[in-house]
C-alpha cells in the first residue's frame, strides 16, 4: 500500500476509536446539561412565586389591603348599613 493510504487509515480509526470511546462523556454531559437546565427553570419559577408573593404581601399589609380583607370577611364600618336588596 502506498503511505498516504495507510496515513489515512491510521486517522481514520484513531477518530473512529476517541469518537466510540467519548460517546459516554457526551451523554453524562447532556444529562449534566439538562438537569441545570431544570434547575435553573425551577429556580426562576420560585424567584417569580416569591415576588408575587412579597407584592400581596405588601398589598395585604396596607392599610387598604387591611380594609379590603376585613370587607371579604363581612367586617364593616360601625356607621355603615348593610344593602339589602328586595
Amino acid at each position: 500500500m502506498k503511505r498516504p493510504v495507510i496515513i489515512a487509515l491510521t486517522i481514520t480509526c484513531a477518530i473512529t476509536t476517541g469518537l466510540l470511546l467519548s460517546k459516554s462523556s457526551w451523554e453524562t454531559l447532556q444529562t449534566q446539561r439538562q438537569a441545570y437546565n431544570d434547575k435553573i427553570q425551577a429556580s426562576r419559577k420560585i424567584e417569580t412565586d416569591r415576588a408575587e408573593l412579597l407584592k400581596k404581601t405588601a398589598q395585604l399589609d396596607s392599610p387598604y389591603g387591611k380594609e379590603q380583607r376585613a370587607r371579604e370577611l363581612g367586617y364593616r364600618k360601625p356607621y355603615e348599613k348593610p344593602l339589602t336588596l328586595d
